[in-house]
């Protein structure tokens, strides 16, 4: 046994005095953005850490939108009071919402209202079933020698060397003339 005496009872130590260091975290964590301290830096909080958030770096751009999400992190030289945050976890569901929250933003009503056009000009939306594309005044789609130009005044221009146009169904041209050649 050792001669060692204690000047303090067990009563009067503190928790941090009779801490083990924490163990060495050499894998890769999965943890969740809880906010930001005052000096901007991301706070973090791991499914197995009991403690209140902790101060991390990040190899990535995160802000307010990104709390609550679900991050991947390590630690610099293995030490667990040393987060960095190497990327964002991908989830389609929060995905789909922030691009349904980002098209509300922009195009609260959908209308089609002038003023709103010349707001919308350089904005594509794109949600898997419906793709809208405003111009102001026209819309092109190049590819190689072949175009399509859609024009305010309602005039439709289809250019290439070779067009074809096919349906398995009933093809109808309709117009106040045809005019073929």
């Amino acid at each position: 046994m050792s001669d060692k005496q204690f000047t303090h009872s067990p009563e009067e130590l503190t928790s941090s005095e009779c801490a083990l260091p924490a163990p060495l975290r050499h894998d890769l964590t999965i943890a969740t953005l809880c906010g930001f301290d005052s000096n901007g830096s991301p706070l973090v909080k791991s499914p197995d850490s009991t403690n209140s958030p902790i101060t991390a770096i990040a190899t990535i751009s995160l802000s307010q939108q990104h709390i609550g999400r679900q991050l991947a992190m390590m630690f610099i030289n293995a030490d667990p009071t040393r987060p960095i945050i190497i990327g964002l976890i991908n989830n389609p569901l929060e995905d789909a919402i922030h691009l349904a929250e980002k098209q509300t933003e922009v195009n609260p009503a959908h209308s089609h209202h002038d003023d709103e056009q010349k707001n919308q000009a350089n904005i594509a939306f794109v949600d898997g079933k419906k793709t809208e594309i405003i111009g102001e005044e026209e819309i092109v789609l190049r590819c190689g020698e072949s175009s399509i130009t859609l024009k305010k005044n309602g005039k439709i221009l289809i250019r290439g060397k070779y067009i074809v146009n096919q349906a398995t169904g009933l093809n109808r041209i309709l117009g106040g003339s045809v005019q073929v050649n």
